[in-house]
């Protein structure tokens, strides 16, 4: 592990949104992000915080998300205590790094890493930005981003054993389903046969810790097959496993989802679905960690795709 990159959290999320005043609403009314505006050269854009950090919301298509096309977490800005120094460590480590910085947000400098080098997850490091810490409503904090990816091994090597990020935890999720053979005889009498499982979906996740939350790398297990999402039924393994394939086949590995970690689950979704924000998960059901888990359609988020966790602390 590289033990001189001194990490001190994550700064912000870039996310390139549909709408940006519908997602900024959401996240301000009915999640309770606290909100300011920051400035890039001559644009402003809004700032949503909660715990210790942020999300900054981007139209599809501006330049500062490379003219992303559709809504998506485009880059996270990593805070190390001494930037210059940890540009440096990574440049030794075999990271492309960009050695000059450029300038970012508030006029904050930043460093560019290339994203082909971290599992297509898009990172720069930037000097910190001044905004509001706490969570004062039923989100806690940012719980995770999500990564589609396609080598949970080479994350490893990447972001503990390179980047010196600590990992939080590692979890196999699998599905199967076990066939059952009914056979009725009017002189023999009844038998049933059960067969072996047949696993469905599976998935495998590595979780790295960035501040007060984590990257969540996710690499498909077992069958690949495009999801039968039914809206308003909960998900499950298989579907979601299938979500992370028809990601990839489209984008290749990279930032896939943020999930947001709530004290009351169920208030959550009643506030969202009051404010009219339909949900796929209309009731919470079991995620990663033991925890419940519930997904708002992204049509409610200007297209964000977001995801609510309730876990009890260990």
């Amino acid at each position: 592990m590289n033990e001189h990159i001194e990490w001190r959290g994550l700064v912000y999320a870039a996310i390139a949104v549909k709408d940006v005043p519908l997602a900024a609403s959401v996240l301000e009314r009915e999640l309770g992000f606290y909100r300011r505006e920051v400035r890039l050269e001559s644009e402003t854009f809004p700032l949503l915080s909660v715990g210790e950090s942020a999300v900054v919301l981007f139209p599809v298509g501006h330049p500062f998300v490379e003219e992303a096309d559709t809504a998506r977490v485009h880059h996270l800005a990593l805070e190390a205590w001494d930037p210059e120094a940890a540009v440096k460590e990574l440049a030794e480590a075999g990271f492309p790094v960009a050695l000059e910085p450029a300038l970012g947000l508030d006029g904050t400098r930043r460093w560019r890493i290339d994203s082909e080098a971290t599992c297509g997850v898009r990172l720069c490091i930037n000097e910190p930005l001044d905004y509001v810490h706490g969570a004062p409503r039923f989100v806690e904090h940012i719980d995770h981003f999500g990564v589609a990816n396609t080598d949970n091994e080479a994350a490893l090597d990447i972001f503990r054993d390179r980047m010196g990020l600590p990992l939080e935890s590692y979890e196999r999720v699998v599905e199967s389903t076990i066939a059952v053979e009914t056979l009725t005889s009017n002189k023999y009498g009844d038998m049933q046969i059960s067969r072996p499982p047949v696993i469905v979906g599976g998935l495998r996740a590595e979780m790295f810790t960035i501040g007060d939350c984590e990257l969540e790398v996710f690499e498909e297990l077992g069958p690949q097959y495009d999801p039968d999402v039914h809206h308003g039924q909960p998900g499950s393994t298989a579907q979601d496993g299938g979500v992370i394939a028809r990601f990839l086949r489209r984008n290749g590995p990279g930032l896939h989802h943020m999930a947001l970690k709530v004290t009351d689950i169920a208030a959550a979704i009643d506030s969202l679905q009051t404010a009219g924000v339909r949900m796929i998960d209309p009731v919470g059901r079991p995620g990663a960690r033991h925890s419940m888990i519930a997904f708002p359609h992204p049509s409610g988020l200007g297209g964000m795709l977001v995801h609510l966790v309730e876990r009890q602390a260990l």
